[in-house]
């Protein structure tokens, strides 16, 4: 599965191969899925390795795939409360995951269509809770770079 996520995400990143949308689409929401589903309780070996190959192939595809506008626009289509879920994965037990979920975030952030209204009372707030929880943390880079794209992306609004 791992091996055909990569060459489906070449596939999806290289504009030559003119994927159609829905297959791009389909493939999107089913790294959605394994992404932010919850573990069932499974903890990090580490707080570095995770012990889900599949979930972090699948963290790694989102966060490549997001930094198109296009495929960030399909992303949100796709997952309605992104925003919030990718927030709550910064609770996850692997720091992987957490890194993935910022760089995400980010991302879409960068690609933001998004009403001003809602970044600047909903979603910089939760944000900016977390980077005050955890600015300690190696990935702590990506929380620092979100309200900052926020601030900027909602100026030109």
């Amino acid at each position: 599965k791992i091996l055909a996520m990569k060459i489906l995400t070449e596939l999806a990143l290289d504009s030559s191969t003119n994927l159609s949308t829905d297959t791009l689409g389909s493939f999107i929401m089913n790294q959605l899925q394994i992404f932010l589903a919850n573990g069932g309780g499974q903890e990090a070996v580490t707080e570095l390795i995770s012990e889900c190959p599949l979930k972090t192939t699948s963290g790694k595809t989102l966060a490549l795939l997001s930094k198109s506008k296009d495929n960030s626009l399909c992303i949100i289509s796709k997952c309605g409360d992104i925003f919030y879920r990718l927030i709550q994965k910064f609770d996850d037990s692997s720091m992987v995951h957490r890194t993935t979920a910022a760089e995400i975030l980010e991302n879409l952030c960068t690609h933001h269509t998004l009403e001003v209204e809602f970044l600047k009372e909903t979603l910089l707030p939760e944000v900016s809770t977390h980077m005050f929880s955890y600015s300690s943390r190696p990935w702590f880079y990506h929380l620092l770079v979100i309200p900052t794209t926020l601030l900027l992306t909602s100026e030109e609004s």
